[in-house]
């Protein structure tokens, strides 16, 4: 389930109820803040991070190139990646 997405899922009547039981054992929004229950409809697109496989990918392309000695600048690591 996407927030952006969850209340056409569940219908009006059925999120409200979950947002109410949301505020009442989380009135500051601490536990998972924006998590299924969120008024953004864009949140599913905010923040996006790298998959665990892709990290690793990416620590090793750094951990390769400094081991070259080479400039370590976006331009440089992106021809590197074949991103340019």
């Amino acid at each position: 389930m996407m927030a952006a997405f969850v209340e056409q899922e569940w219908g009006e009547k059925a999120y409200t109820f979950h947002r109410k039981i949301k505020a009442l054992f989380d009135p500051k929004g601490l536990i998972n803040p924006g998590v299924i229950i969120n008024d953004d409809k864009e949140i599913h697109s905010k923040n996006l991070t790298l998959t665990p496989r892709q990290r690793i990918a990416v620590h090793k392309e750094i951990k390769r190139l400094k081991a070259k000695k080479r400039n370590l600048s976006l331009a440089n690591f992106k021809k590197a990646m074949n991103m340019a």
